[in-house]
């Protein structure tokens, strides 16, 4: 399975300002190791809309992940639809901040996506990878999940 994970534009007073996307790197390295992943940080990465388009193209993702801060909802809204629109097939997730904060609202915000993830997202992401890649049913939306051990890897809770 291909995973594509996605920083998203986001427009600030000061501008398009790039930050490394730290919790995408963390998320990849946990599946890297199972799934092929790539990070698309679109702050640095693409110009414009069509641009994200063609790379995803590109790349020809199975699944792709969104780390979704508030500024940033209407930008991944765009995307999302015109993903689905162009690739109906594909598999979004989204997670970040803005899901974990109001996970009640996350479908009305987002209906195109197929799942979220709340709270810390290294394992409840793998697992959800895992019960995609062997056909297990996957809720939606994960329980909120904290790690008291981000090491430890052999505790994949049911999501």
């Amino acid at each position: 399975m291909k995973i594509l994970l996605v920083n998203p534009f986001k427009e600030t007073s000061l501008g398009r300002q790039s930050f490394p996307p730290v919790g995408l790197g963390f998320l990849a390295t946990m599946v890297r190791e199972h799934y092929e992943v790539k990070i698309l940080d679109c702050m640095s990465d693409c110009r414009n809309y069509q641009d994200f388009i063609n790379q995803v193209k590109w790349y020809a993702p199975d699944l792709i992940g969104f780390n979704v801060f508030s500024i940033a909802v209407p930008n991944v809204q765009k995307m999302i639809e015109g993903l689905k629109i162009l690739m109906p097939k594909i598999k979004i997730v989204v997670g970040g901040p803005h899901i974990s904060a109001l996970p009640d609202k996350v479908f009305n915000y987002f209906p195109q996506a197929d799942y979220a993830i709340q709270g810390e997202g290294e394992i409840p992401f793998l697992a959800l990878l895992n019960n995609l890649a062997t056909g297990v049913a996957a809720p939606r939306i994960n329980k909120p999940f904290f790690a008291e051990d981000i090491d430890n890897t052999a505790y994949l809770p049911g999501i």
